[in-house]
């Protein structure tokens, strides 16, 4: 009955031009053996604007349904007699509706006394900036909403056109930051994050722009307040991930710094040199996948960023596309199973304890983490019997044709069972070289111009809002099983 229902729709389809839009694409979509979430998203946006046309079979809610949509491609691949596996169609990890909708942009630059160097004459901080808001009202429908924040909003430059972002960017100077007032001389970065968190929602995402640097005070034990700082910034993170799917992309990025430093105790510095600065960018995972995917990012002025960490809630690992290859191995195994997730009749070099290596070819598509995230090893979780090497596919051949990542799996202590490979979040390495403990001789330790106090107090707040327990830090698992 299933087989001549979806005929009887796929004929319906051609007798309509936007549906035959529709089945077309699908169709071209298979071509290559494989379907994308990217593809999936073009479907949704060739389906009839009315959900009364086809019912509920492709909407819940009177929403696009990507996972309806998936489960009729793989009805439709097997009718129309295409050979794809369902494995090779992009599956979502709940019912999500990818159409794109027009967002506004909130930006908070904190204006407090140690930005003031940031904004003194022609800066790659004013570049930056500049290019950013420059693309977002270029790339997107929304609007550009512009705000000067420390203790509280001080100001304003709503619904911003070319006009307002140039006159923005050129007044932005050291008086003007004095100007618009607020408490310029410590810095609550909890405050500052809870009061962007509570403006973020489907209709406007968020751009926070900072130094970064806590400013505990002399009258503080500068150890424990970072600590208080972190639980307080874990705890807004956690309270906004509970009703809402929250993303946020830090930059670092580096600007030109000539004019007074206030360490952590609020002792002034006159310093000259190239200093960090962070932008974050917050909002739903779709609003940064649509932010990421327009290139605004990439191509940012100013020198562009220097570090992207990225923080997103995963509820359950991904298992994406992979296929294990016959090239790089050592010893022996047999592929039973096509190219699946099981190996046959394995046995290493000298058939008991020699060397065991193999290759797999994954397929990662993530739009939110991208393909660097996946480029490092230090982003891998595996049986610590085997060493692994990650390589990016770039000339691929019939094989290794869409698939992004190439895997290399090598042991000298070889044994049969399930070996699972994950990609997890984590805090990475340049997040602590860039940290300082200690900020009081920043104008006689070069090596402290290029490190923020606290910032790894930052960090760990945001990754434990994320990622802390009972939370999963998975985001993809791929097993096989060596027989």
């Amino acid at each position: 009955m299933n087989k001549y229902f979806y005929l009887l729709f796929f004929i319906a389809f051609l007798t309509s031009s936007c549906k035959k839009n529709f089945q077309d694409r699908a169709i071209d979509d298979a071509s290559d053996g494989q379907v994308t979430k990217e593809e999936i998203s073009e479907l949704v946006q060739a389906l009839p604007e009315d959900p009364a046309l086809t019912g509920d079979k492709f909407y819940t809610d009177g929403k696009p349904d990507t996972l309806k949509i998936r489960n009729y491609l793989i009805d439709l691949y097997k009718t129309t007699g295409l050979e794809i596996s369902p494995k090779d169609i992009w599956a979502p990890t709940a019912h999500q509706a990818l159409r794109q909708a027009d967002f506004s942009l909130n930006v908070y630059l904190e204006n407090s006394g140690s930005m003031d160097p940031y904004v003194d004459g022609n800066t790659d901080f004013k570049d930056a900036i500049y290019s950013l808001l420059g693309s977002f009202h270029t790339d997107f429908n929304g609007r550009l909403n512009l705000y000067y924040l420390n203790s509280r909003l001080t100001d304003s430059v709503v619904n911003a056109d070319e006009r307002g972002i140039n006159g923005f960017i050129t007044t932005l100077t050291p008086a003007k930051f004095a100007q618009k007032g607020g408490n310029r001389f410590s810095s609550d970065m909890t405050g500052l994050i809870e009061e962007v968190l509570a403006r973020t929602n489907n209709n406007q995402a968020s751009m926070l722009i900072s130094d970064f640097v806590f400013s505990p005070g002399s009258k503080e034990n500068a150890h424990d307040y970072l600590v208080r700082q972190s639980i307080g910034i874990r705890d807004v993170l956690a309270a906004k991930i509970k009703s809402y799917d929250l993303a946020v992309e830090v930059l670092q990025l580096n600007s030109g710094f000539k004019g007074v430093y206030y360490d952590h105790y609020n002792h002034p510095s006159k310093i000259s040199g190239t200093r960090p600065y962070y932008i974050w960018i917050i909002g739903s995972e779709q609003q940064l996948a649509a932010i990421r995917k327009s290139g605004m990012i990439d191509q940012t002025k100013g020198g562009g960023a220097v570090h992207d960490l990225l923080f997103c809630r995963h509820d359950q690992p991904a298992s994406p596309a992979f296929k294990i290859l016959l090239s790089g191995k050592k010893g022996d195994f047999q592929l039973m199973n096509a190219s699946g997730g099981e190996l046959e009749q394995a046995a290493p070099e000298d058939g008991t304890t020699g060397d065991f290596a193999f290759e797999v070819a994954a397929r990662f598509d993530d739009p939110i983490e991208g393909q660097q995230f996946f480029d490092d090893t230090n982003n891998y979780q595996h049986d610590p019997a085997y060493q692994i090497k990650v390589s990016r596919i770039t000339d691929s051949d019939v094989v290794t044709k869409g698939f992004t990542h190439k895997i290399q799996f090598s042991t000298k202590s070889f044994r049969k069972g399930e070996l699972s490979l994950y990609t997890k979040a984590s805090v990475p390495v340049w997040v602590k070289a860039c940290n300082s403990d200690n900020d009081e001789k920043i104008k006689s330790d070069p090596a402290e111009m290029n490190k923020t106090y606290g910032f790894q107090y930052l960090i760990q707040g945001l990754y434990d809002g994320f990622y802390g327990a009972p939370k999963n830090n998975l985001i993809t698992q791929i097993k096989i099983n060596i027989k």
